[in-house]
């Protein structure tokens, strides 16, 4: 592609060194991933500024840099802007074709149920006849292929490739989990979305947004960016869902599980057992009762808020497909990877679930829906990443000594920081000592709990949920909640049974 293009795209407000006919190849902002042909994105960053990178950059090959700085910084043309994040996503829009334009956009944000939310999206949408991408924290679906996501939100250089992939793979939709972050970073700018989803806002990433307003008002972004042909699907139950109905120039579609008057789509569970829950679903395009596999108030939530996006986004749309069908479709949903993911299937005469539950609220959500499947007792194993918001540690103490009957503490990516200085920063939250136990090994964490753990009883593993790392230091070591709890459970029965042909 010409830098011409790209000009026009970033709309500069100088140009050094001015040579519009150069051929561009591609776009980065690493110098260490940059190639010969490539505009240079010099991004400002927290701790780096990428402009002190240029000259790395163009001795990799780089044709032109774009900067806010108004200083030569090499001998290459150089793109003047004001906001280089904002024109990093419209060259890279520009580069890859505008490929969104061709897909029925749909972004899911909020703290808590993006990915379930998205995932159910993705599945009502194709049951309905139509193809749909993903993007999200678990992976991303091209069409063709998938791949492992690296970012909740990918940079808009690989952002718009996807969207291209997507694109060229024949879908007719996608539908991508958009975090806070992405939208300060101006991620998705310029995206058309005919759907915007908000699922709920509690405390998280405060290590980056540093208040609760900025947090929500970052979230914001995307409600008040939206058209207004397209819709805002929010969570009326929450305080934020109803700001973002204020702020969008959007249609609004509503949903609660408080009957709210103002909401088009509301839910009444009527029973939950470990295999699942019934629940109605009442609309203006009827009523019906579902029953599906997942558990959970906050799955019944996340049914509701895929159901209004996907009548958005096309299931209404199609000859063949209507709401019924929906429903029908939610009925055969399978779950998502390490959300409440089950493991050994009752192996050992309890349950053990997996779930990536790592804040206060999302922890208190799980042990909620699994207290009121009655167990006899609830064992919880978690902790608290490293380099990332410190404030909920004590709070993630607080809500298992107040709902779980055993609180395993130990290491989840403890990254730069020590993990035992993190667990004395969660053992801050502990009023009942007794009700805790502390191994900072998750390996021996997990083994643990589940040699703790007696007929009847469930045993979940928070905060890791798919991952199949974990992060110590700036390097990742394979590690998987999933395999290690089968592993300790295996260990457990064949224990067991030794015991009991030894005693015969």
């Amino acid at each position: 592609m010409k830098l011409q293009k790209l000009i026009q795209a970033v709309a500069p407000v100088a140009i050094g060194n001015p040579h519009p006919d150069l051929e561009i190849t591609g776009i980065s902002f690493d110098s260490r991933k940059t190639q010969p042909g490539h505009l240079f994105a010099a991004l400002p960053g927290l701790k780096v500024d990428g402009a002190t990178f240029a000259r790395t950059a163009v001795q990799q090959g780089a044709a032109a840099i774009l900067t806010e700085s108004d200083a030569p910084l090499t001998a290459a043309t150089q793109l003047v802007v004001k906001d280089a994040r904002a024109a990093l996503t419209r060259a890279a829009r520009a580069f890859y074709g505008e490929p969104d334009r061709s897909l029925r956009m749909g972004a899911v944000t909020g703290t808590n149920g993006k990915s379930t939310t998205a995932y159910l999206i993705r599945h009502l949408l194709r049951a309905g006849g139509n193809t749909c991408g993903l993007l999200g924290t678990i992976e991303y679906d091209l069409g063709d292929r998938r791949i492992e996501a690296p970012l909740t939100t990918p940079e808009a250089p690989e952002l718009f490739s996807h969207l291209r992939s997507m694109a060229d793979a024949g879908c007719s939709a996608a539908v991508m989990e958009v975090s806070s972050h992405s939208l300060c970073q101006r991620r998705v700018e310029g995206i058309d979305f005919a759907c915007g989803v908000f699922t709920n806002l509690t405390q998280d990433h405060l290590d980056y947004h540093r208040t609760m307003d900025a947090y929500r008002d970052a979230k914001g972004i995307l409600f008040e960016n939206l058209s207004e042909k397209a819709t805002a699907v929010v969570n009326l139950d929450d305080v934020a869902g109803t700001h973002y109905a204020v702020l969008t120039p959007a249609q609004v579609l509503g949903y609660s599980m408080e009957f709210d008057p103002n909401a088009e789509l509301c839910a009444e569970i009527k029973g939950m057992d470990i295999h699942g829950t019934k629940f109605v679903v009442h609309s203006p395009w009827g009523n019906r009762e579902v029953h599906w596999r997942l558990v959970g108030k906050h799955n019944v939530e996340n049914a509701l808020a895929a159901l209004g996006a996907s009548l958005v986004l096309g299931v209404e749309r199609t000859r063949t497909f209507s709401f019924d069908g929906a429903l029908n479709a939610l009925e055969s949903f399978a779950g998502v990877p390490g959300r409440l993911e089950p493991v050994g299937d009752d192996l050992a005469g309890f349950r053990v679930l997996v779930d990536y539950a790592h804040t206060d609220d999302a922890l208190r959500s799980v042990m909620e829906s699994l207290n009121s499947l009655r167990p006899s007792r609830l064992i919880v194993v978690f902790g608290c990443g490293g380099d990332r918001d410190r404030g909920k540690r004590p709070k993630m103490a607080a809500v298992v000594e107040r709902l779980a009957t055993l609180g395993v503490i130990t290491s989840d990516n403890p990254r730069t920081e020590d993990p035992r200085a993190i667990i004395g920063e969660i053992w801050a939250g502990v009023q009942k000592q007794q009700k805790f136990i502390v191994e900072p090994d998750r390996a021996k964490a997990i083994d643990l709990a589940i040699r703790e753990a007696r007929t009847g009883d469930v045993v979940l593993i928070a905060g890791k949920g798919h991952e199949d790392y974990q992060i110590v230091g700036t390097t990742k070591f394979p590690f998987d909640d999933r395999k290690t709890a089968l592993a300790a459970m295996e260990r457990r029965v064949g224990a067991a049974s030794r015991f009991a042909a030894a005693g015969s």
